[in-house]
C-alpha cells in the first residue's frame, strides 16, 4: 500500500486563511515602513562637546544597558479611503446616512442595464478593477471573485438569483453595524481603528493556527507504523490523536468551541462543499456523538472509544486491518463487476423476469452521519 495514501486515511480538513472583511480591507493601503535611524556622528576627542541637538556617540564608558537613542515607534496605520470619501461634512465621523449613500452609489456603478436589479455576474465586478486591485500580498483575483459569490447569495435572502435595491441596504446597514461599536448611528476614527484592530488579530491568530497545524502535520509519524501496507488498531488510534489533541489546550481536553476550529473561516465555502454553517453543524453533531459524558470535553479516554468504533466500521472484513481496498469500497460503496459480453449467437429470450432484488445495503456510515472514519466530509486518501 502507498505510505502516502493511508497516511491520508483520516486527517483534519481545516480551511486556510481566508478573506478577511472586504469593507475595511479591501482598500486599506500598507502602513508606512519605519524611517531609518539617523547616521551616528563621528566620534569626537572626549573633551570636545558634540553640536547642538546631535546625541553624543556612546563611549567605552557608557553604562551598560543604556540606549544610545530613543527606540523608534511604528506611527498608526492610516484610514481607508472610503473612511474619508463618506465623511462628507468632515466631522471625522461617517453617519449611518452618509454610509448608506456612498455604498449605494455602488449599487447603480454595478447595475450595468439599468434595470434596478444586480445579477451575479454584476455582483462579482466587484472582484475586478476599478473596484478591487492585485495587490503584493493581496488575495488573488479568482479569490475575489469566490468571496464575492459567497456574499451575493448571502445578500440574496429570497433566492431569486438577483439582488433588488431593498436587499442590498439591508446588507449595507448591517455591514454598518459591525464598525458602529456603542450603537449610536456613527462610525468615529475610534471605533473604525479598533476594528481594524481586531481583523487584523483575527488574521494573524489565523495564520499561527494554520501554521502550528502544519508543524504538527510534519511530525506526526506514518500510520502505517510497521509499512505491512495495512493499518492496524493501534497505528490508527496513535496517528489520529495526534491531530485531535493538537485541538486541546494544556488541560488536555477539547472543548465544543475548540473543536469547531476545525470548521475553517466563515468567508471560506468551495463550490460543492458544505458552507461554514453547514461544517459547524456536522462538526457539532459529531462532537455531541464523541461526548460520552456528556461533560462538554473530549478527552482521550472518549476520542480512544470513537476512533475503535470508527476503525471497525472500515474493517469490512472483521480481520483487525484496515487496507487501501477497504477505504476506497466504504467510500463509494461495494461495485459489482460487469458482466463479460457473450460470444457467439444470441441465446433464446429468458423468460420474464421477477420483481428485482433489493440491493445491497451500501456500507454504514461514518459516526455523525459522515463518510466514515473522517473528521469531515472528504478527508479520504487520493483515489
Amino acid at each position: 500500500m502507498n505510505k502516502t495514501s493511508m497516511n491520508k486515511i483520516v486527517t483534519v480538513a481545516v480551511l486556510a486563511v481566508g478573506l478577511c472583511s472586504a469593507s475595511v480591507l479591501a482598500q486599506q493601503p500598507t502602513p508606512p515602513q519605519p524611517a531609518p535611524p539617523p547616521a551616528t556622528p563621528p566620534q569626537t576627542p572626549p573633551a570636545a562637546q558634540p553640536p547642538a541637538g546631535i546625541p553624543p556617540t556612546p563611549q567605552a564608558t557608557t553604562p551598560p544597558g543604556v540606549p544610545s537613542a530613543p527606540p523608534q515607534i511604528n506611527a498608526a496605520p492610516p484610514l481607508p479611503d472610503w473612511f474619508t470619501e463618506m465623511d462628507i461634512n468632515k466631522d471625522g465621523a461617517v453617519t449611518r446616512e452618509e454610509f448608506l449613500t456612498v455604498r449605494m452609489k455602488l449599487f447603480d456603478q454595478l447595475d450595468a442595464n439599468k434595470d434596478g436589479w444586480l445579477s451575479k455576474e454584476e455582483f462579482t465586478k466587484l472582484a475586478d478593477p476599478p473596484f478591487s486591485q492585485d495587490t503584493p500580498g493581496g488575495p488573488p483575483a479568482d479569490q475575489r471573485r469566490r468571496f464575492y459569490e459567497g456574499q451575493f447569495n448571502q445578500i440574496d435572502t429570497n433566492r431569486d438569483a438577483k439582488l433588488s435595491r431593498e436587499e442590498v441596504q439591508v446588507f449595507v446597514n448591517l455591514n454598518f453595524n459591525e464598525f458602529d461599536i456603542d450603537r449610536d448611528n456613527r462610525i468615529t476614527e475610534a471605533e473604525l481603528r479598533m476594528v481594524m484592530q481586531q481583523v487584523e488579530e483575527r488574521r494573524r491568530r489565523s495564520e499561527e493556527d494554520a501554521r502550528r497545524r502544519d508543524e504538527g502535520r510534519r511530525q506526526a509519524p506514518e500510520i502505517d507504523g510497521n509499512g505491512d501496507g495495512f493499518v492496524d488498531l493501534k497505528e490508527f488510534i496513535e496517528f489520529n490523536m495526534v491531530g485531535l489533541m493538537q485541538l486541546a489546550d494544556k488541560d488536555g481536553k477539547i472543548s465544543l468551541q475548540e473543536y469547531l476550529s476545525l470548521a475553517g473561516q466563515p468567508n471560506e465555502n468551495p463550490p460543492g462543499q458544505p458552507n461554514f454553517e453547514q461544517r459547524k453543524q456536522i462538526l457539532t453533531a459529531r462532537f455531541r456523538e464523541m461526548d460520552s459524558n456528556k461533560d462538554g470535553f473530549l478527552v482521550q479516554a472518549e476520542l480512544q472509544t470513537f476512533l475503535t468504533a470508527v476503525f471497525k466500521r472500515l474493517d469490512l472484513n472483521g480481520d483487525g486491518k484496515i487496507s487501501k481496498q477497504e477505504w476506497d469500497v466504504s467510500q463509494r460503496g461495494p461495485q459489482a463487476p460487469a458482466a463479460p459480453a457473450p460470444k457467439g449467437p444470441a441465446p433464446a429470450p429468458a423468460p420474464k423476469p421477477g420483481p428485482a432484488p433489493k440491493p445491497a445495503a451500501p456500507p454504514p456510515p461514518g459516526p455523525g452521519g459522515l463518510p466514515p472514519g473522517g473528521l469531515l466530509p472528504g478527508t479520504g486518501p487520493n483515489r
